[in-house]
């Protein structure tokens, strides 16, 4: 005799001879409903905890003061400058013996020739075809710095050289001195500032509670250090005779006040 299994919900019943099989799937049913109760009778009633609040930390200043944030300046003339001059030529490579009449437009520039040097890139695909010419003028003019690349242009005129641009860094010995003067400038500008926003506030401040400030950067000398392009673009850019040799350093300051 085949016995087939039916389903019942999810009970599987296999009917036997006389419906034991029915019978007894019903007494199990009928076991599982009166074990149910007890087992959620068994368990535990939930517990709540109740754990004391915590105020969320400040993020911002306190109220009790008011706090800026300003920029200083100080300019002097540079000590000393280095010029590089890159340079390029797609027609020849580019040897000593090219870069001899832009060295000699130099000199007659009145650049000494110990302070020229050249460096001939002889690396990659463009061997040979890039070099860059060095200057390093003490006590720099403008005048100086702006004749070497029209000096250059000229005697590169004739030849496969093309000038291309120049970087200028600039050089000032006694920085401390210089960032010194331009902190100065800032604080004076972050008091008034203060001062402007207390009066709109309708309270004065008062004495300085807290101080920070970020200062240019130097070389490993210590030296102070500017830097633009010939030609320049954009803020780099040299407006005036001037600006072709001064060194610039600026120091921002942050400063809190108190409130009276």
């Amino acid at each position: 005799m085949v016995s087939t299994l039916k389903t019942w919900g999810r009970f599987q019943i296999a009917p036997g001879a006389g419906g034991k099989g029915l019978a007894s799937s019903a007494r199990a049913i009928a076991l599982g409903a009166a074990v149910l109760p007890l087992a959620a009778a068994a368990q535990p009633a939930p517990v709540n905890y109740n754990y004391p609040m915590t105020p969320m930390a400040r993020t911002g200043p306190p109220s009790d003061g008011i706090t800026v944030s300003a920029n200083g300046y100080a300019d002097a003339p540079a000590d000393s400058a280095n010029v590089v001059i890159y340079l390029n030529s797609q027609k020849a490579p580019i040897t000593p013996a090219l870069l001899a009449p832009l060295i000699d437009a130099l000199v007659n520039a009145g650049i000494p020739r110990s302070e020229i040097g050249s460096s001939l890139d002889m690396t990659g695909q463009a061997a040979a075809n890039n070099a860059s010419l060095m200057l390093k003028i003490d006590r720099p003019t403008a005048d100086r710095v702006r004749a070497a690349l029209p000096a250059i242009a000229l005697a590169a005129a004739q030849t496969p050289i093309e000038n291309g641009n120049a970087n200028v860094q600039l050089f000032y010995d006694a920085c401390d001195k210089l960032i010194a003067a331009a902190r100065a400038n800032a604080i004076a500008s972050a008091r008034k500032r203060a001062e402007e926003i207390a009066s709109t506030l309708g309270v004065k401040a008062g004495a300085v509670k807290a101080f920070a400030d970020t200062e240019p950067p130097m070389d490993a000398q210590g030296h102070c250090v500017s830097n633009y392009a010939i030609p320049g673009y954009g803020a780099q850019r040299p407006k005036t005779p001037e600006d072709f040799v001064t060194v610039r350093v600026t120091v921002q300051v942050t400063l809190r006040y108190a409130i009276r």
